[in-house]
């Protein structure tokens, strides 16, 4: 034949041979498509969680970049920093707190305030977002005028046109500004919600709000250069900072400033993107498996060719091909189908999500993953391909062999190296590459390991085993390398699925069991002594609860076992021990709010150490001068049981002594602090307190803000139900999605199964056929059948359950920095489906093999 004769030929032969076996190559097809259906949806969904969760953190901030600290920058520095060429435009905005009152009020509230520079006059606030354009309102904003925010104005009862006393000088109120789309989300933490007042900068000076001896923070918004990255501009102004030696300004990217709506969702999107991997590793060992066995049942055909002229090239290009089509076919379909289902399903929650999940972004990195699949399989199919071509017509009745393993480790170890690269490409960082590669390369270990010992042991107890058990062992036995390998595929089918409704619970049900019927709705801030106990009686009147009551101090800590504290570094964020370094002293240097009380709340646990007995009178302890302290909060700053802390309070040096570290359930609402200390450390020290309280449905909260705004015009009160609402409606679509992840990870093992007892109908079928030739009966087959398939179930699907329950917390706790539980049914019933899924696919898949005659079967074998 002439080379274009051949060609032809070859291609005939794939057609006939993909038209001959049509249906198990569409099962095979079908295999891999589910799982990379199953990897693009979730890969295309996550990224429109995390461009949506990037998209509403920078609205939040409205720029690239925040530069904060508690002391102005020099002009000069300003200057520099807006003429650096990785930064575009930047703005400086003054925050601090002053007394306000109307004209005809007799009493003043503590309110705070936003100074805007003069470039203010190119931006503008809408909806609680900076938008680079001019603005009327900034633009003709005058000195003696000011924005008020829409909740103090309501409170105030003000009008465009009135007047406002702020810092003892008359200002008049010309426009209001309602941030709560975005402002209420700012990291869950209320006193940061405040009622605020909005000025040019210039009066803020006038004014006296930003000058020596007052509270203020500094920030400088920046916007990285058009076609710069944001890490390329933060670490520019990073290497500004320390060059110039200005250690206390804090520089933090929009994503550094994540938001307590925009963390679960960061979570979720990492969780599924992670999950798809996982999920594309489960499809292509299922596809691989089938195909393997396949070819491995490809003997007499290969043998016949060979009679008939093949060259072991004609093999492996015929069997090469139909092996390239199958797979080709299920990466179209499965990664055209998961893109397809990722965007109805953001289109459809995106009604239950605080953001919208609509933006596509480009489809070429999903591609990509297909395509590494699609080479992944072929090369996984390399070594049984090559045994295929090189087989003589005396190897015919062999019925196992062994292709060589120089060539099977080379060829699998570069599929190895392809799906390293894949992870490494996508991962945010190399640290959670290698927490995914690890996890996957233990697991999948674990498996495929425990699966060999297993069987070796299965071996050397056959001698006691009834004949039907015998029989379904042996046919587990006969090829030990492709048991072991549907043994690893099935676990780590159940693996997949235990970790998402594992990780699911994890995530999901610390935040909805507080949401939204024990949640507080309603914070009161700036609380004096003198009307703590009127305020509670008046809150108990109106909702006919008792609040949460802490009391708040503001302290500076100045030293740690006798070390002076030192300014916090401004270090470049590719730096990693520079940048955790300058994060521990950051926690350090930083103002310190404080509580005292004698009792834990419900929403805390202690994890060392132990907490002080509880004392009425706060001072009979021996020993008063002890501290407990968050445990996370504690790891940053690099402290813990033992060390000695000194706080400067109002002027008086305090030492305490950590003696107990607590892990704190935030998302229940109750004011809770990074720091408490024994009642008796602190005893006569100035505080003001804090107070939240769920508040019932809206009249009832307006009702009490109005109460409490005539009564005690200096306490701040703060309606955090929007939050609640939304974040409520986040959790429902969390829910939703995770939902539907465990959905795609169980259809795709379960098509996965199904294709594992495709893989072995062949072999089946010819000795179950030479068993009733010899007089086997039916019932001694099913009960074969029955030991096999439990065998394999039972054994893979509760080793990977163990496993996953073990990674899953691993994962919870050290990448999601979330409490974990420890689920006892969950595991076992999906062990006890998969089981049953087992048997009763591997049943039905099997059955025909009893349908038809013993010498039709071996004929046809």
């Amino acid at each position: 034949m002439t080379p274009s004769q051949r060609v032809r030929w070859r291609l005939l032969m794939v057609g006939r041979e993909l038209a001959a076996q049509a249906g198990r190559h569409a099962f095979h097809a079908l295999c891999l498509a589910i799982g990379l259906a199953a990897y693009a949806g979730t890969l295309e969904f996550s990224g429109r969680v995390t461009r949506a969760v990037d998209t509403q953190t920078r609205s939040f901030l409205g720029t690239d970049l925040e530069l904060s600290s508690t002391t102005r920058l020099t002009a000069d520095h300003v200057q520099a920093l807006r003429d650096q060429p990785e930064v575009g435009r930047l703005l400086q905005v003054e925050h601090t707190v002053t007394m306000a009152r109307t004209v005809d009020a007799a009493q003043s509230r503590l309110v705070e305030v936003e100074a805007m520079g003069p470039d203010y006059a190119s931006w503008t606030l809408e909806q609680g977002r900076v938008r680079p354009r001019p603005a009327e309102t900034w633009a003709t904003l005058g000195r003696a005028e000011l924005v008020a925010e829409a909740s103090l104005a309501a409170a105030w009862k003000l009008e465009p046109g009135d007047a406002v006393v702020l810092a003892g000088h008359e200002l008049t109120m010309v426009a209001t500004f309602d941030p709560a789309e975005v402002e209420l989300t700012v990291g869950g933490n209320p006193m940061r919600l405040g009622p605020k007042v909005y000025v040019q900068l210039d009066t803020a000076e006038q004014l006296g709000l930003t000058g020596r001896g007052t509270r203020f923070q500094s920030r400088l918004l920046m916007d990285a250069a058009e076609g710069t990255p944001t890490a390329q501009a933060r670490a520019s102004v990073a290497a500004y900072l320390a060059a110039h030696h200005l250690t206390g300004p804090r520089l933090r990217t929009f994503r550094e400033t994540a938001t307590t709506l925009s963390t679960p969702l960061r979570n979720l999107g990492f969780f599924l993107e992670q999950i798809s991997f996982g999920v594309l590793a489960l499809a292509l060992l299922g596809a691989a498996t089938s195909l393997i066995a396949y070819l491995r049942s490809q003997s007499a055909a290969a043998y016949v060719l060979r009679c008939l002229g093949a060259t072991p090239t004609d093999l492996m290009m015929i069997f090469g091909g139909v092996v390239g089509a199958v797979c080709l076919a299920g990466t179209v379909v499965g990664v055209g189908v998961g893109q397809a289902v990722a965007g109805v399903l953001a289109t459809a929650l995106s009604q239950f999500q605080p953001i919208p999940l609509v933006d596509a972004g480009p489809a070429w990195p999903i591609w990509i993953g297909g395509l590494a699949a699609l080479i992944v399989v072929g090369l996984i199919c390399v070594p049984s391909l090559a045994e295929l071509s090189r087989r003589q017509g005396t190897e015919l009745d062999q019925r196992a062999r062994v292709t060589s393993r120089r060539r099977q480790l080379a060829s699998w170890g570069v599929a190895v190296i392809v799906v390293v690269g894949l992870v490494l490409w996508r991962a945010p960082s190399l640290g959670l590459a290698a927490y995914v590669l690890g996890g996957f390369a233990a697991a999948l270990g674990l498996l495929w390991g425990g699966a060999t010992l297993f069987l070796g042991g299965l071996a050397r107890r056959m001698d006691g085993m009834s004949p039907a058990w015998k029989i379904g062992v042996a046919q587990l036995l006969a090829q030990r390398g492709l048991t072991a390998l549907l043994m690893a595929t099935i676990g780590c089918a159940v693996f997949l699925l235990v970790s998402v409704l594992f990780v699911r619970n994890d995530l999901v049900a610390p935040l909805r069991t507080e949401l939204p019927q024990n949640r507080p709705t309603t914070y009161l801030l700036g609380i004096a002594d003198h009307e703590r106990a009127p305020l509670e009686a008046l809150l108990i009147e109106q909702t006919g609860r008792e609040p949460d009551v802490a009391p708040m101090i503001q302290a500076r800590l100045i030293a740690i076992d006798g070390v002076a504290i030192q300014s916090s570094p401004a270090v470049a964020e590719r730096d990693d021990q520079d940048l955790a370094r300058a994060n521990r002293e950051r926690s350090r240097s930083r103002f310190h709010r404080l509580t005292y009380r004698q009792n834990l709340q419900p929403n805390e646990r202690i994890v060392a150490g132990e907490f002080w007995p509880p004392d009425p009178t706060g001072a009979a302890a021996t020993d008063v001068m002890q501290a407990s302290m968050e445990a996370r909060f504690a790891e940053r700053m690099g402290v813990g049981l033992g060390n000695r802390l000194s706080f400067d309070i109002q002027g008086v040096p305090v030492e305490v002594t950590i003696t107990s570290l607590r892990e704190v359930d935030w998302i229940a609402g109750r004011p809770n602090f990074f720091t408490i200390l024994h009642p008796g450390s602190v005893l006569g020290a100035p505080a003001r307190h804090v107070m939240a309280i769920n508040a019932g449905d809206a009249p009832a909260r307006q009702a009490l803000q109005a109460a409490v705004v005539e009564r005690f015009p200096s306490v701040t009160v703060i309606d955090a139900h929007a939050v609640i609402e939304r974040m409520s409606s986040m959790m429902d679509g969390i829910v939703q999605v995770t939902t539907l992840m465990a959905a795609l990870v169980l259809a795709a093992s379960l098509t996965v199964l199904g294709a594992s007892i495709l893989a072995t109908r062949v072999r089946k079928t010819r000795d179950f056929a030479v068993l009733r030739t010899l007089g086997a009966q039916r019932r001694l087959l099913v009960r074969a059948w029955f030991a096999e398939f439990f065998i394999l179930g039972a054994t893979a699907s509760a080793a990977a359950a163990v496993v996953a329950v073990f990674g899953g917390r691993l994962l919870v706790q050290q990448v999601f920095e979330l409490p974990t539980t420890t689920p006892v049914l969950m595991p076992v019933l999906v062990t006890a489906a998969a089981i049953l899924a087992c048997i009763a696919v591997g049943t039905l898949g099997s059955a025909p093999v009893l349908a038809r005659r013993p010498s039709d079967q071996l004929r046809d074998a």
